[in-house]
């Protein structure tokens, strides 16, 4: 399978720049290939499946991307990635309980990215779909598994300033050990989603229970 080499990447900014940045047309045929990509794999779909979903020309479609291959880069870009992503600790540093911000501001983002993910998919497909087409990624996205990799590292240090504030303004023990209670946090949604996909879902409550039963552990 050919891996796309050149893909434009707008991770960094924030999600609601998506749809400034590309034409409708070429919005179209990424949310077409999402679900196609969700309900029949990537190597299910074809480009006349791709043709049918979003009713353009083989041509308009080549005319934004030079592949497939191009095309499911920019899907796992757009979809994948933002998922991935944590809040900043000057989101939190001002507060009281840094640590029980961080925790709904995390929670606000990841059920506005879900939603957002649920409008696109027209079919409804669940959360298993969504955590299959992702373990395909590293099959065809320039080093995928090493790009995670920086994602979360970079995701641990946050929640450890985080901790390290929260401890600081004596919101929890100090007696927590940082780097394991930072890679809990991490955890929970990682877990609760690819638990759930085999059930209805990840939910906004399962969330919540689930940060909040850590966050009573831990508090003073």
């Amino acid at each position: 399978m050919k891996k796309c080499i050149l893909i434009r990447t707008h991770i960094n900014r924030p999600i609601g720049l998506f749809y400034e940045i590309m034409t409708d047309t070429k919005e179209k045929i990424l949310e077409s290939a999402f679900v196609l990509f969700l309900k029949k794999n990537y190597s299910g779909v074809s480009m006349s499946d791709l043709q049918r979903h979003t009713k353009l020309s083989r041509g308009a479609i080549y005319h934004h991307f030079k592949s497939k291959e191009e095309i499911q880069c920019q899907v796992i870009d757009l979809y994948f990635f933002p998922a991935l992503k944590t809040m900043s600790i000057s989101n939190v540093s001002d507060f009281q309980e840094p640590l029980k911000e961080a925790i709904q501001l995390t929670i606000d983002k990841r059920v506005s990215f879900m939603n957002r993910l649920q409008k696109i998919n027209s079919e409804q497909l669940d959360d298993f779909h969504f955590f299959k087409l992702a373990f395909q990624a590293d099959e065809f996205y320039p080093n995928f598994k090493e790009k995670i990799y920086k994602l979360k590292q970079k995701e641990e240090q946050i929640w450890k300033q985080i901790l390290t504030l929260a401890i600081k303004k004596k919101e929890i023990k100090k007696e927590i050990n940082i780097e394991d209670t930072a890679k809990l946090l991490m955890i929970i949604p990682e877990g609760l989603g690819v638990n759930n996909s085999f059930k209805s879902g990840l939910t906004k409550i399962d969330l919540k229970k689930a940060y909040m039963q850590l966050y009573n552990l831990i508090k003073k």
